[in-house]
Parts: C-alpha cells; structure tokens; sequence
C-alpha cells in the first residue's frame, strides 16, 4: 500500500509515533526506503555509515548483491524520550494485504546463485538471533522466522538491530481500517510468531533505547 501525502507530516507522523516519540520539520521521512544503502534518503535517516555497513553484513553474506535487505514503506526521524530515533511505518489497504504475508522469503535452491544460497542462510541466521534475544529479554516465547511470516519477522529483527546499534525505533503497522478492527486482524496475524502482549510495549536496551511496535489506524 503507498502511504497517502496527507500521512507524510510532522503533526501526522507524531500522532503515530506518540506517546514515545515526536516528529518536528526538522525529521526527514521518505516512503520505500532500504536503511542499509548509500542512497541519499538512508543517509538522511541513517547519516552514520557504519551504522548502515552493519545492518547490510548483519543481514547478508554476500552483501554486494542489492535487493535482499527489507524495503520500509515510510521511515522518518523523530525524537524518542530526547534522544535520536526512528519511525518505521509498514502500511496495509486492507486484512488481505497483510493475511497474504505468512509465506516464508521466496527462495528455489534449484536455481539459486551461490551468493543467494549463502545470503539466504546468513537471514535465516540473523532473525534467529533476533528470536534468541527477544525471549531471553522478555521471558516469553518467541518464533520470528525467515520460512513463515517472513515480513512481520524482518520487520521485528531490523526494528531491534537498529536499537542494538543505539537507534530507538517505533514500528507502526498502519491501515485505514477502523483501530478495533485492524488491531484483531494485526494480532491474529502475529500471534504465531510472538504473545500479543509484546504490541505497545517498549522493550528497553541496556543503553536506553527502545524498540516499540504499535498498531495505528487513520
């Protein structure tokens, strides 16, 4: 779903983001965006190169080989309990958009290159120490995955390496359906992968930092 112009604003932005973050005309935002790149918009959201290199090696092998890292639909600078942290927004239309995401990452061995072998094992690798550190952190059970939900899993893994690497970040699924309504659908949808306490629930680093998914409705 492309996120509507009338989303792509301060006082918007902030309402999503809030309570735990504000956006002000000085927060850049772009819509389709990888954190990972040289591009001009992840250096406006990630102006820390190293940052960006270890996000692309985490992630993958062979990280020459573009196009295997998450593309967020909107991601905007904010301010999160005063300190520099990011907006993550992935949006859906409707319950289907979103109900359709339980395939795991599209991958044939059969006709795989040997770089995309190996970068295929290496995210498998990194979302399980994602899962690994989240149930230690939270005393619950947790089941992120590269073979099923792939998408909400990627989003939650890049979501908690960006505050490892001193990043808060506030993860919004969005959609123009009415708030009770989307929230039951978004936590049927994750309750395969984590207890639907985690929603709304800062998970705090010990440098401060948050990582915080939400659900919004507009």
């Amino acid at each position: 779903m492309t996120i509507p112009r009338s989303i792509g604003n301060p006082s918007q932005l902030t309402k999503l983001a809030q309570p735990w973050g504000t956006v002000s005309v000085k927060d850049r935002w772009h819509q389709r965006v990888r954190l990972d790149t040289d591009e001009d918009e992840a250096q406006d959201l990630l102006p820390n190169a190293n940052h960006r290199n270890e996000l692309r090696k985490w992630w993958l092998a062979f990280p020459q080989r573009p196009g295997e890292t998450p593309n967020f639909g909107l991601a905007s600078t904010c301010e999160v309990n005063g300190k520099e942290g990011l907006l993550l927004i992935e949006a859906k239309a409707h319950r289907n958009e979103l109900e359709k995401k339980t395939k795991g990452k599209s991958f044939d061995p059969n006709t795989a290159s040997s770089n995309s072998c190996r970068n295929h094992h290496r995210i498998g690798e990194a979302i399980n120490e994602v899962n690994d550190a989240l149930m230690a952190e939270t005393k619950r059970c947790w089941a992120l995955s590269r073979d099923k939900h792939y998408q909400m899993s990627n989003r939650f893994a890049w979501s908690w390496k960006l505050r490892e690497l001193g990043c808060s970040v506030i993860l919004v699924y969005l959609s123009p359906l009415p708030y009770t309504e989307w929230e039951r659908a978004v936590k049927a949808h994750s309750r395969p992968l984590f207890p639907t306490q985690a929603w709304d629930q800062p998970l705090t680093s010990a440098g401060g930092h948050i990582f915080v998914p939400c659900i919004r409705s507009y």
